[in-house]
């Protein structure tokens, strides 16, 4: 910093020790986050009294606890590739294999029409999130029918740091999470504002990210207040 100083330049750091944020302080909660669900069908009536199995057993939290009609007629096979475009629902493994374009591109696409009997009325949709604990449990009286429970919630991607030194090795921090970024910068950028004292401004002028390695997060702690009026949890997670 003095050094830049004298030479009247200005400096910027990455904050990162490689390719993307994250590091060894970062613990799941704070890393990216994808949707997950499980299901199982009952038939009623009846009264059901069981755990819930979560999507993931390394790290789930819960976003919503639905029941619905079940639905027997799967969407097409181009439906289906549709949705999963568009709502990013696998991370499409090695990032230079991941169809870009496509993802890119089909949320501004129409979507496909459903084959017949193979959607569900949100008007149908019951929401048994109060009803479920935390540790999945669940205790409701099925209705008449066959009925599908569908447990959505979410877990880490497990993304990592790449190219980083061995002191910054951890989990990547979710980018789409201010309080999980704020939580890196504390650790990855205030030390450097710390280290560079008076000099912060004027010659440390910015921080940055060198690159995107994240793949596909599709899902972040604050979605649901972020969104909810759009009533997202109504949506089923298949599409369907």
């Amino acid at each position: 910093m003095q050094e830049a100083d004298r030479l009247g330049l200005g400096v910027s750091a990455i904050l990162c020790s490689g390719w993307n944020a994250g590091g060894p302080w970062i613990a799941p909660e704070h890393g990216c986050k994808k949707q997950v669900s499980s299901e199982v069908v009952v038939t009623g009536p009846k009264h059901f009294k069981e755990k819930l199995q979560p999507g993931d057993t390394r790290f789930y939290r819960d976003i919503a606890i639905q029941a619905f009609p079940n639905v027997s007629t799967k969407s097409s096979p181009d439906r289906m590739k549709q949705l999963t475009y568009k709502i990013v629902q696998e991370s499409f493994g090695d990032a230079v294999k991941t169809p870009i374009k496509e993802v890119c591109a089909e949320p501004m696409k129409p979507l496909l029409p459903a084959e017949a009997g193979a959607t569900v009325s949100l008007k149908s949709i019951v929401d048994l999130t109060a009803k479920c604990s935390a540790e999945g449990a669940l205790e409701w009286d099925v209705p008449e029918g066959k009925w599908t429970i569908l447990r959505t919630g979410y877990t880490m991607t497990g993304d990592v740091t790449n190219w980083s030194s061995p002191t910054g090795a951890g989990l990547e921090a979710d980018p789409l999470d201010s309080v999980a970024m704020d939580f890196h910068f504390a650790h990855a950028g205030a030390p450097l504002i710390e280290d560079a004292g008076p000099l912060t401004g004027k010659i440390f002028r910015s921080v940055q990210i060198d690159s995107w390695e994240g793949k596909m997060p599709n899902w972040s702690a604050g979605f649901r207040d972020d969104f909810k009026k759009y009533e997202q949890s109504a949506y089923c997670r298949e599409g369907r």
